[in-house]
């Protein structure tokens, strides 16, 4: 820490301008560019709190003091100029990084919650959840100013949800908390115990998540709004698969490799988000061979024109008939936009693809999926040809082994 590289630093050293007394006091330094990490909890050197404030896990910078829970880099002047530079950024670019949705939200950066009262998440459900709001702050968005008692006392905040996202380009498993049933308590007596409603909330949520034979063998945890008097129910979502994604493009070679990615036993659901400005051509998303460059495969891509389409061949020879798919119409979806795709398919064939979290098309495939495609996928077709080269960004691939509604997707896209 001598060289000033934490930001716990500040004020502990020697001031740097010239002074009659000796020895120097203690004083802010005037060189805050040095200061390029934040500090957190504890010995931040070798801990998970390191630099806190310059990471875009709002978790972390959450703290307990009291009955007070408050964002600490909001006192931290240094931690407002670095997210001000980092969203300014994405924004330029018009990247789209689901980690940093509740960090460049002044809503959910400075109040904890979102405009609409509803929780802020990382990356829509990614993750994390943000476990109730913050109720002081610095004062910027006309919250109590609890600096004066800012002080050791505090502890972190406790973690709602942490999600284990693999590397990029790598294959693993991945875990999503999606709201998936929201109530309106007002008008619930808590079992005939009081006529004007209201009375029970927190109880009958609790009790609808764990009690109730029609949501306990999937919800994993609920929240109740005692303002809006909501009751939001969240399941467990296991990704068999995902990987970050990457660029994909021009030739085969530059296409995303997705290592053990095994294709999926029905039923499963397949979802990405997708970005190119190619509207010709076929685009595999995702695509498995048999590896010896016969005719059976299983594809999920953009069509010509920017549709979606989802195919699968049994076979391995060019047999008529053996190639069967599912097509939409009236999409473009290469506009060189991000878009949320799907493909979900059942045990019985039926398939139904997404876009934007909107049914786009359904239909039929054969009832029994290819057999003996190799355990890895490419952004480009790899059976009787090498072609159909994705060409452009490819984001969040993940695979479920369940078949997804529109309203599970949207908790993961």
């Amino acid at each position: 820490d001598v060289d000033a590289s934490f930001g716990q630093c500040t004020g502990s050293a020697p001031a740097s301008y010239l002074d009659s007394a000796e020895p120097l006091r203690p004083g802010s330094w005037s060189t805050p560019a040095f200061i390029h990490k934040s500090g957190g909890w504890g010995n931040t050197n070798n801990n998970v709190y390191s630099n806190v404030c310059f990471s875009q896990n709002v978790t972390r910078q959450r703290y307990v003091i009291g009955d007070s829970v408050i964002n600490v880099c909001h006192f931290n002047p240094i931690a407002s100029w670095w997210r001000d530079v980092l969203c300014q950024a994405i924004n330029i670019l018009g990247a789209k990084l689901y980690d940093t949705e509740s960090f460049c939200s002044d809503d959910c950066y400075y109040h904890g919650r979102n405009s609409d009262g509803s929780p802020c998440e990382g990356g829509r459900g990614h993750a994390f959840v943000l476990d109730g709001p913050l109720n002081g702050t610095t004062g910027r968005r006309d919250l109590p100013n609890l600096l004066p008692i800012l002080q050791l006392a505090g502890e972190p905040a406790p973690e709602y949800l942490v999600h284990p996202i693999p590397s990029a380009r790598t294959g693993g498993t991945a875990v999503t908390l999606a709201r998936y049933q929201s109530f309106n308590t007002t008008d619930w007596n808590c079992g005939g115990r009081c006529k004007e409603g209201g009375c029970c909330g927190v109880k009958d949520c609790k009790h609808l998540c764990f009690d109730d034979v029609r949501y306990k063998q999937t919800c994993h945890s609920q929240e109740f709004d005692p303002f809006t008097m909501t009751c939001d129910l969240y399941r467990q979502l296991n990704a068999t698969y995902y990987s970050e994604g990457g660029h994909s493009g021009p030739s085969l070679s530059d296409s995303i490799p997705f290592l053990n990615a095994a294709f999926p036993k029905a039923p499963f659901t397949i979802a990405a988000n997708i970005r190119s400005g190619e509207p010709s051509g076929c685009q595999d998303i995702i695509a498995w061979g048999d590896g010896q460059g016969s005719w059976m495969s299983a594809e999920f891509r953009l069509s010509e024109g920017g549709g979606l389409l989802y195919g699968e061949s049994q076979s391995s020879g060019a047999v008529v008939g053996a190639w069967k798919e599912v097509v939409s119409s009236g999409l473009a979806l290469a506009d060189g936009g991000w878009h949320s795709v799907a493909v979900v398919r059942l045990a019985d064939g039926k398939v139904t693809l997404y876009a934007d979290g909107a049914v786009a098309a359904s239909g039929v495939v054969n009832v029994e999926p290819p057999v003996g495609l190799v355990p890895m996928a490419r952004s480009a077709r790899v059976a009787h040809t090498q072609d159909c080269v994705f060409l452009g960004d490819i984001s969040d691939l993940q695979m479920y082994g369940i078949p997804f509604d529109q309203t599970l997707l949207a908790a993961i896209l």
